[in-house]
């Protein structure tokens, strides 16, 4: 098929995520003829946590800039918080292939007695087009849409580009998982396990032909023996 596969992000509604007070909705409107969306804002106004809040709904965690992982719980806007929301999410609606996505992550988190934030539950649900995608299924098929470990590619925050040189540069293990991971993308060792498969069955093949090429020519001895005796 010479139909492009591509990821469009529709839509991201946050609910008390990060810098986000209550509900906050952002729409991507885009088209063929212009498919780029730019965000632009001043220092500390949210364009991070923007791009937060996508990859929190796809993949469940927030690393930052340092490369640690955010304390879920910690994500929860600190107003709401004060105000005694307990609660946060992130609803992200995208297109992939054809197919229409939603995928809504949410988060509950726990206080001690002292008001102290101290854990957090998390919950997903996923649709694609009208059917909800069972639970189990639903990391699989956002991998599958973009893996997580080529996502910083393609959900880039530009400010952080050093790090992409850095991971290629100075870690050859996340070199060599990012390859792995782009090949899965890409249906590679499919392709790979077909071209076994193949190289699997031609060698049988050929070893019957062969097989079936000695006993005939073992037939046709005996039959000329037969021959010579009967002259």
């Amino acid at each position: 098929s010479n139909k492009e596969e591509q990821m469009i992000i529709r839509s991201v509604e946050m609910n008390n995520f990060m810098p986000y007070v209550g509900e906050q909705k952002v729409s991507f409107d885009t088209s063929k003829d212009h498919p780029v969306v730019l965000i632009y804002g001043e220092n500390n106004r949210g364009k991070s946590s923007l791009f937060a809040s996508i990859k929190w709904a796809m993949y469940g965690e927030v690393i930052d800039r340092t490369g640690r992982k955010w304390l879920e719980e910690n994500l929860l806007n600190d107003s709401a918080f004060d105000d005694g929301e307990r609660s946060f999410s992130v609803t992200l609606a995208l297109e992939s292939d054809g197919d229409s996505y939603l995928i809504q992550r949410t988060a509950e988190v726990s206080a001690d007695q002292n008001g102290n934030r101290i854990s957090s539950k998390q919950k997903v649900i996923m649709r694609k087009n009208s059917n909800f995608v069972e639970h189990v299924e639903i990391q699989p098929t956002i991998n599958q849409i973009m893996n997580k470990e080529i996502s910083i590619f393609f959900l880039c925050d530009m400010e952080v580009l050093e790090d992409y040189e850095k991971l290629v540069k100075d870690d050859n293990l996340a070199a060599e998982g990012i390859k792995s991971a782009i090949e899965d993308i890409l249906g590679v060792p499919a392709i790979v396990a077909v071209r076994e498969a193949l190289k699997s069955v031609s060698s049988e093949a050929y070893a019957e032909i062969k097989k079936n090429s000695d006993s005939s020519k073992e037939s046709t001895k005996i039959q000329n023996e037969i021959t010579l005796e009967e002259e």
